[in-house]
């Protein structure tokens, strides 16, 4: 490829870039008026008129002979408009007046920590978080959360290891920022495993987890376990499913318990089991009997 046709591309490219660095840091000026903006009036020909008004964090502002007025939101040539409105009823001539918003980068945002006092400043309008809280007097600590609630129904929840603290924002005026605890976490989902298991107790779950994934966890059933007649309990519905130890089919669900239980004894059994116990007592005290009659001179 030509060379000399290849140049003028690589200029506009260039030309392009540099235009791109030289646009970085710049804020946009929002266009409508927004809390924290102050708004200069002039007059040439009456000076009672002649005042700075700040528009307050909840958008509104005291005008002279107007009162209060919502301000936020409206545009400047709007607002100087419906103002000549309002004059007009005071004087025969309305006098001559004009609006000047004097840094609309300044906007009116709240800060307190929850259920304290909040108070209100006027910070630039891509002053990062961090910055902000240190200048409101406020240290970051590992133990709370930052909530940032906005006049335009969007909420955000920034935690202290994230970067997002450092990060310059785009205050358009009007949030508050809650300093608050953190949530306590959540235990992790488990299921229960009761009766004749090897270490009975809670098993963490995790997606797709089987009847034998379960008791793979728990080191399978005792001896004394009836293996195939361990009943499963649905957390969310309270069903009893009788299944078995190597069931790898049904899947379980958070909050599940698996009841597992012991062989019944018939009552020649259970009387074997007494008769053994008692006979091992005999045993052991006719030892003890025997060892202190050696033991006599």
């Amino acid at each position: 490829m030509n060379c000399r046709a290849i140049q003028p591309v690589l200029i506009l490219l260039l030309w392009a870039v540099l235009l791109g660095f030289s646009e970085q840091g710049q804020v946009e000026v929002i266009a409508t008026l927004a809390p924290g903006n102050q708004l200069q009036i002039a007059s040439g020909q009456d000076a009672s008129l002649r005042t700075v008004i700040e528009i307050n964090w909840d958008g509104d502002a005291q005008l002279p002979l107007c009162g209060k007025w919502r301000l936020a939101g409206m545009m400047l040539s709007e607002f100087e408009t419906q103002f000549k409105k309002c004059l007009a009823s005071f004087y025969r001539k309305i006098p001559e007046v004009r609006v000047q918003r004097l840094n609309p980068l300044l906007v009116a945002v709240r800060v307190g920590e929850r259920g304290g006092t909040l108070t209100t400043h006027r910070i630039h309008a891509s002053l990062s978080l961090s910055s902000f809280l240190a200048k409101a007097g406020f240290a970051e600590r590992p133990d709370r959360q930052v909530r940032i609630l906005t006049s335009y129904g969007a909420d955000f929840f920034l935690r202290p290891s994230e970067i997002a603290l450092e990060k310059s924002l785009r205050w358009k005026g009007g949030e508050t920022v809650l300093l608050e605890p953190l949530p306590p976490e959540s235990e992790p989902a488990s299921v229960d495993v009761l009766g004749e298991v090897r270490r009975p107790g809670p098993v963490r779950y995790r997606p797709a987890l089987s009847v034998f994934d379960v008791f793979r966890e728990v080191q399978g059933p005792t001896p004394q376990a009836v293996e195939n007649q361990i009943v499963l309990i649905r957390a969310t519905t309270g069903e009893r499913i009788e299944t078995h130890w190597n069931d790898r089919n049904t899947r379980l669900e958070p909050g599940d318990a698996l009841l597992v239980p012991a062989v019944r004894e018939s009552h020649w059994e259970k009387g074997l089991r007494v008769s053994n116990s008692f006979l091992s007592v005999f045993n052991a005290l006719l030892l003890v009997v025997l060892t202190q009659r050696k033991r006599i001179p």
